[in-house]
């Protein structure tokens, strides 16, 4: 058998080399990036904080007589990250918001009075109530917020 005659040509590779693409070959050479370690105290400060607390929050946490509404105005603002000039501004709304609370709870009992011993006086006092819930769900003002947040 005769050779070939050799003309200089040499044998190219029909297969890319492996990665096939500039990206995988980039991918291949960029580490992943690594997670920056942060003290929770200094997280706390980079957390993105709330503009202003919402009076739905206020009024949800005005209801809890076992605590004072200083202790509940720096609960807000750990959770909603507010500042000093804010929390203050907090803690008088929901003390605004118990006084209204504490007159609404009086109006009802003068309403009631302490002689509530028949059945006829119940049912009065029932329907007076009853009437008077009516009259506050139907009020809605410019500080009314959406219940649904």
């Amino acid at each position: 058998m005769t050779q070939p005659p050799d003309i200089g040509l040499v044998r190219q590779p029909t297969r890319l080399e492996k990665p096939y693409s500039k990206l995988k070959k980039l991918r291949m050479v960029v580490s992943a990036p690594q997670p920056v370690e942060c003290r929770p105290e200094e997280a706390r400060r980079y957390r993105r904080r709330t503009k202003t607390c919402a009076s739905y929050f206020t009024a949800k946490m005005s209801i809890q007589y076992d605590k004072s509404t200083e202790e509940l105005s720096y609960e807000l603002a750990d959770s909603f990250g507010l500042n000093p000039e804010q929390r203050y501004n907090t803690l008088r709304k929901m003390r605004k918001m118990r006084l209204s609370q504490k007159e609404l709870f009086q109006h009802l009992r003068r309403e009631c009075g302490f002689d509530c011993s028949n059945d006829e006086q119940r049912l009065q006092f029932m329907k007076w109530l009853q009437l008077e819930a009516k009259k506050l769900e139907k009020r809605s003002s410019d500080s009314d917020e959406q219940a649904s947040q």
